[in-house]
């Protein structure tokens, strides 16, 4: 008797079904304007990276680099206002770190304190 196999649609949803239990995010994310590019800093060794900002919400960033970190990674980002160009550094803690379609890794971050209303509306 042939195997029978799952469509793919299927075994997304029932992943998406078992991820629930999950701590789930608990803000709004805004996606950022296309090529919103950002800096991060890595305190323990004092490199710098570019990155590319996807989305951000008031607890959290989500961004765009060419290698995986480390969850529980400390960081800090540097983002430009787009009101007054002023630079805004955030301190963050890596929670996941997912592989992209085009080989770089989407890195989800929580941030040490959440950004204001105001803050927020700067950054997007």
């Amino acid at each position: 008797m042939p195997s029978q196999t799952i469509p793919p649609e299927a075994e997304f949803t029932l992943l998406k079904k078992n991820l629930r239990d999950n701590k789930v995010r608990s803000g709004v994310r805004y996606r950022c304007a296309l090529a919103t590019l950002g800096q991060v800093h890595f305190p323990d060794s004092g490199e710098n990276q570019e990155a590319w900002i996807c989305n951000l919400s008031r607890r959290g960033i989500g961004l765009n680099l060419n290698q995986a970190l480390k969850v529980d990674t400390t960081l800090i980002i540097k983002l430009k206002s787009s009101v007054n160009n002023k630079a805004i550094k955030v301190p963050a803690r890596v929670i996941h770190a997912t592989p992209e379609a085009d080989g770089t890794w989407r890195i989800g971050c929580e941030l040490g304190e959440p950004l204001t209303a105001e803050m927020l509306d700067e950054l997007l």
